[in-house]
């Protein structure tokens, strides 16, 4: 049996809703935008986590009655939060069987997402470029595609996509 849920505030923790006795895998949609913030998406008042706290919430996820989580982080730019390589580092750290999915725009430098995909290797890890948009750089983002390529990775184009 497959669900998806969203992270949930400290409430929902404390009360141990989410933490059933089963083992089924446990469907996670993390929006991480890329100022530091994370954004709770059932969490109407947007709290505003430091890294402590995001680690704090990973942590607590990956301890919940599950053998195996499937993470995707999406958000603003994900790529730009600052404490993403953390986050991933912590959620990789588990004993248990963490798969993450990022999604990206591919809006950060190549250092930025070379520093991603090492905190990554070897690991459940897979990259969602979503391109399309008038931001979107298609040589950078076809580096960057290059760059990952050890690891599954999926372009999705939305609006215009006769440059690529």
């Amino acid at each position: 049996m497959e669900r998806e849920v969203i992270v949930p505030n400290e409430t929902v923790f404390a009360q141990g809703v989410l933490a059933p006795k089963n083992r089924d895998t446990f469907f996670v949609s993390w929006d991480l935008v890329g100022d530091g913030k994370a954004t709770q998406l059932n969490d109407s008042q947007n709290s505003v986590f430091v890294r402590d706290r995001l680690l704090d919430i990973a942590n607590k996820l990956v301890a919940l009655d599950h053998e195996t989580f499937s993470i995707t982080i999406g958000g603003t730019e994900p790529v730009l939060h600052p404490y993403l390589p953390d986050l991933l580092t912590t959620l990789f750290a588990s004993k248990k069987k963490v798969c993450v999915r990022l999604r990206t725009q591919g809006l950060c430098s190549e250092t930025e997402f070379n520093t991603i995909l090492s905190v990554c290797s070897g690991k459940p890890f897979s990259i969602d470029f979503t391109v399309g948009s008038e931001r979107t750089d298609y040589e950078h983002v076809s580096r960057l595609i290059a760059n990952s390529a050890d690891f599954p990775v999926s372009v999705h184009f939305c609006g215009d996509s006769e440059e690529w």
